[in-house]
């Protein structure tokens, strides 16, 4: 799944400080509303390194922070009044990485934010889920609000920032002058895509 990050504080050359670094990784989970998916889930990610893994397609309704008997912690932005939903988003961490975090945004089904404090340093990370090829552009042109609501701490306070999650869209290989996608994109840009790179 792709991976955004901010251009606006790239790392200098001529920074000394000792780098730290961070394993993100984000996945469609196709649900963990029961306890045996989330048991199923954290099973599988047992051996993986991680700081925080960023959730789509939860299927958890509301918003909530849930402590795990595994000393881990969920938070989850889901739909509030109880319909079914194939969307939900979530950010999943450690209790030493919760320690980190400075703040929570739930921002809709579809959109969370986490701000962290590394080594005096802030970091922002966004988890997205978009909607699919059947929904309306009103709903896609929607979500893309979501985030740049999500992006308006991060940009007061001048943060690098990680976009990712599952956006259902393709963007391809990166044209002339593109900083947001490489060159080992695949399939034809449509027009979610280009959407999306307006995300820049």
């Amino acid at each position: 799944l792709p991976t955004m990050t901010s251009p606006s504080n790239p790392p200098s050359s001529s920074d000394t400080r000792t780098r730290t670094f961070m394993k993100i990784a984000t996945v469609n989970v196709r649900g963990l509303c029961s306890q045996q998916r989330l048991a199923d889930f954290e099973a599988n990610v047992m051996n993986v390194r991680f700081a925080v893994i960023g959730l789509a397609e939860t299927r958890r309704l509301n918003r909530e922070r849930t402590q795990l008997g595994s000393s881990f912690v969920l938070y989850n932005s889901g739909r509030c009044d109880g319909a079914p939903t194939y969307a939900d988003v979530g950010l999943y961490m450690s209790l030493r990485m919760n320690k980190k975090l400075v703040g929570v945004r739930f921002i809709s089904d579809r959109v969370i934010q986490a701000e962290f404090l590394i080594k005096r340093r802030r970091l922002s990370i966004i988890q997205v889920h978009a909607p699919t090829s059947t929904a309306t552009d009103d709903d896609f042109e929607r979500f893309l609000d979501e985030i740049e609501a999500a992006r308006i701490t991060t940009k007061n306070k001048a943060m690098p920032e990680i976009i990712c999650g599952d956006f259902n869209a393709i963007i391809g290989r990166s044209g002339n002058k593109e900083t947001a996608c490489g060159p080992f994109g695949t399939g034809n840009r449509n027009d979610r895509g280009i959407s999306l790179l307006r995300l820049q």
